[in-house]
């Protein structure tokens, strides 16, 4: 395999000039573009392959950068969504020449908690957060890693944050639901002690706020208890003709599909249904679902840009985003103004 002085001998120039170009250095060591292109085709036909410890060694980063889930063994499957963001993240990283390292909560509350290795000897150059975490969490991380970004996470300040506005994805449900003309308007959300995140919050407020605006009542529906077909059953009363139900996630939307199918029921024919979440695979699976729509993976892709940036400019934190949204119309909301007026 070539070392960076083989590569440096084929182009006729410096081991310092060659370790430059290979490092992405090279505007900052004012090297010409046609010897940084020469240089750069040289190891790869050469199959040059960096030491990673030896870089680490002499730029003082290790180039690893930590994504925080909140997933621990006994609930391995938290919040599946999540895996779009991920792949952005990983992508970002990667082409920025960055590795991404994923963590769980419970991981972390170990290292926390035995001062492991990868705070004691920094093996983090940076760690993006995604989802809620435990308040000594947030609170520790920041202390023991300084560069953070906060991804869809329920920490918002004016730098290193990241989020989808979940205030504009409530007002677009609610005008929709408004506008569509059904008798009652009914929410499925949590009760305030499980709103636990962020989203789930403003995304209830920003479908009140319009349909209070518009003065009409929203009457809220709790969610099925999972496996209990009491609640099931329940829920399924609620889905009459003269009804526009609104869900708070995906995971919602899905569950009143299964109970509606149970019923004999069926979205947009027999009630309306309108979801204030998107994920890609609706786009396959149901793409008639009447929803707000966000590129979760775009997001990842921000989120690692945020943190990249932040590492390459040499400043702490890169000012917060707040991400838009866009309404997707479907077959599951049928205007009933236009149902009215016919013969």
């Amino acid at each position: 395999m070539a070392t960076l002085r083989d590569i440096a001998k084929a182009a006729g120039v410096s081991v310092y000039t060659a370790s430059m170009v290979v490092n992405g250095r090279a505007r900052e060591g004012r090297i010409s573009v046609r010897t940084a292109e020469e240089i750069a085709r040289l190891a790869q036909s050469m199959q040059y392959r960096p030491n990673a410890a030896a870089r680490a060694m002499a730029s003082r980063r290790t180039r690893q950068i930590g994504v925080l889930v909140p997933n621990n063994p006994g609930n391995r499957f938290t919040h599946p969504l999540a895996y779009e963001t991920i792949s952005g993240i990983n992508e970002g990283l990667q082409a920025s020449g960055y590795v991404m390292c994923l963590a769980r909560i419970d991981d972390v509350r170990q290292d926390l908690a035995q001062q492991s290795r990868v705070f004691k000897e920094h093996l983090l150059d940076g760690m993006i957060v995604l989802d809620s975490m435990p308040t000594e969490v947030e609170r520790r991380l920041e202390t023991l890693i300084p560069h953070v970004v906060w991804c869809d996470s329920n920490v918002w300040r004016d730098v290193g944050c990241l989020r989808r506005d979940e205030l504009q994805a409530g007002h677009l449900a609610g005008q929709a639901a408004v506008k569509s003309g059904y008798d009652k308007l009914v929410m499925m959300t949590y009760t305030p002690e499980n709103m636990v995140h962020f989203s789930a919050r403003q995304r209830y407020q920003g479908v009140k706020e319009q349909v209070e605006a518009a003065g009409r009542e929203l009457s809220i529906i709790a969610e099925p208890i999972i496996g209990d077909k009491h609640t099931r059953l329940r829920t399924a009363k609620a889905l009459t003709p003269d009804t526009v139900l609104l869900c708070n996630s995906v995971y919602q939307a899905h569950t009143i599909r299964s109970i509606a199918e149970e019923t004999g029921r069926i979205p947009g024919r027999d009630f309306g249904l309108i979801c204030c979440d998107d994920m890609h695979q609706l786009d396959r699976l149901w793409p008639g679902l009447a929803r707000v729509s966000f590129d979760r993976y775009q997001m990842g892709l921000d989120a690692a840009a945020m943190l990249t940036g932040s590492l390459e400019d040499g400043i702490e934190h890169h000012a917060s985003k707040l991400l838009v949204v866009n309404w997707i119309p479907g077959s599951t909301l049928v205007d009933q103004r236009t149902l009215d007026a016919q013969p």
